[in-house]
């Protein structure tokens, strides 16, 4: 379990002010729980993200993961950026190999494990290209298969197919769901997409007003596997967009 205990976080203005992002939030994911962030920008997703990476800490209040107390990065969060941030000069066995290498895994089960992760992503016939041969799609895959690679307890997911076109994004999120599924993990994604999270989230946090510590949980009761062509998938996508239409200024697409 996740749990945001009392947590408040502000950042210094260019001034010598500060403005408040998040307000006493109180939040729980549960183990192997999908949960998908939801709000307008600026509205303190990111921040929630970086806050359990460990990358800032809380002005007040608590994070952990079963009970111990996040003080920084570690290797039970795994987390991926809206920019696959591979390493140019590696390979693409070599890029999901790196932090296996550095955990001091043993060379074969190195290679092992990364090909694994690089068939389950379906980027196993390209491992021997490099970053700069590959579409947008296909780093981001690579990047997935990465952090899968180090079987972190957590995934932490930042908008990683935004920038992408529909179709492309549609394949990764149906490529995410069956990986997700098969490796057990608990998984915070943040997202724009009403689509996005209907499809991929078992529960929806949407961020009504961070700063004052205000948000609704949305948990996505379904009747079967996710299908985009469904009345329920409807149902699930007006929910949202009911709940999205309080917050002022908010586009959903």
């Amino acid at each position: 379990m996740i749990r945001y205990a009392d947590v408040s976080k502000k950042f210094r203005t260019n001034g010598s002010g500060y403005i408040p992002v998040l307000s006493n939030i109180n939040l729980e994911v549960e183990d192997g729980e999908f949960l998908c962030l939801l709000g307008p920008s600026g509205c303190g997703k990111t921040t929630l993200l970086n806050l359990a990476a460990g990358f800032i800490a809380p002005d007040s209040g608590c994070i952990s993961i079963d009970g111990v107390e996040i003080k920084g990065p570690g290797p039970d969060r795994g987390v991926v950026f809206q920019d696959s941030n591979l390493f140019p000069w590696l390979s693409v066995l070599k890029n999901v190999e790196y932090g296996l290498k550095r955990m001091k895994t043993e060379r074969k089960r190195c290679r092992d494990i990364a090909m694994e992760c690089l068939e389950k992503t379906g980027m196993a016939d390209h491992s021997d290209k490099f970053p700069h041969a590959l579409s947008g799609g296909m780093r981001q895959r690579v990047a997935i298969a990465r952090v899968m690679a180090l079987a972190p307890k957590v995934m932490l997911m930042d908008e990683p197919f935004s920038s992408l076109d529909a179709n492309t994004r549609e394949h990764l999120q149906n490529h995410l769901i069956n990986d997700w599924s098969g490796f057990d993990r608990t998984v915070i994604y943040i997202t724009h997409s009403v689509d996005e999270a209907a499809y991929l989230a078992d529960r929806v946090i949407i961020l009504r007003d961070a700063a004052m510590g205000i948000h609704t949980d949305i948990c996505l009761k379904r009747s079967g596997p996710k299908e985009r062509i469904s009345e329920e998938f409807s149902i699930i996508k007006k929910e949202l967009r009911a709940a999205l239409a309080e917050l002022p200024c908010c586009i959903s697409r």
